[in-house]
């Protein structure tokens, strides 16, 4: 499926399924999430933005993706080294392949030595290795983010203004900070974040707090 076929309603009916229902699975990690983040208070904050129609499990899934979203920028950016090292790694990479490619096409017969993989599947690993250290890059670059760290907070701001009409930056900077295990992170640097960031990648990718707006929607109405 291309991205501009990917609709609301579709993502809609992909959060109908049971195992997204109030009261399973997806209730009791968000409610244990919530349970665990005790200590930032967040009880104000998320009845405020309930009552402005946003699902408690809408909530914790943002919140989520937030907190996922370190790991992933450690894993993208800093598990193999800076952009730098990673490009220089991921050419290399790309020259053993040729050569590699070379020394299968200069034996007739694809004997194989014992003991070694074979060219062509030490090529095909080698070619998978050479992309896993740009795949930051690319995913940075198709989305329009500089991380996933930016991905997720625009996301949890966005479903807030897509369902409410506001941006509720107070509560959802309170949020925010808890998923980042940050209590320093406050509205008055969440909003400076939000009139920097937000519009940018509003037009480049909107499709996560779209996904977010289709599971509030589907909650909304069991």
């Amino acid at each position: 499926m291309r991205l501009q076929d990917i609709s609301l309603e579709k993502m809609e009916a992909v959060f109908s399924r049971p195992e997204y229902r109030r009261g399973g699975k997806l209730t009791e990690w968000v409610e244990w999430r919530f349970h665990e983040l005790a200590e930032f208070r967040l009880g104000p904050s998320v009845e405020k933005l309930t009552s402005a129609g946003i699902c408690r499990e809408t909530l914790g899934f943002g919140m989520g993706f937030v907190w996922v979203s370190r790991v992933l920028d450690y894993c993208l950016k800093d598990l193999f080294g800076d952009r730098r090292v990673r490009m220089r790694d991921a050419t290399a990479l790309k020259r053993a392949v040729e050569v590699l490619t070379r020394m299968s096409g200069a034996i007739p017969n694809k004997a194989e030595v014992k003991g070694l993989p074979s060219f062509e599947a030490t090529a095909k690993s080698l070619e998978t290795y050479s992309m896993m250290l740009v795949w930051g890059e690319a995913l940075y670059a198709f989305t329009g983010a500089g991380s996933c760290q930016e991905m997720a907070k625009y996301s949890l701001a966005s479903v807030v203004k897509r369902v409410s009409g506001k941006f509720y930056d107070r509560e959802v900077s309170a949020m925010t900070g808890a998923a980042l295990g940050d209590f320093e992170y406050d509205e008055t640097a969440h909003r400076v974040w939000r009139i920097r960031t937000y519009d940018r990648l509003e037009k480049s990718f909107p499709l996560a707090p779209m996904a977010l707006q289709a599971l509030n929607n589907a909650l909304m109405r069991q």
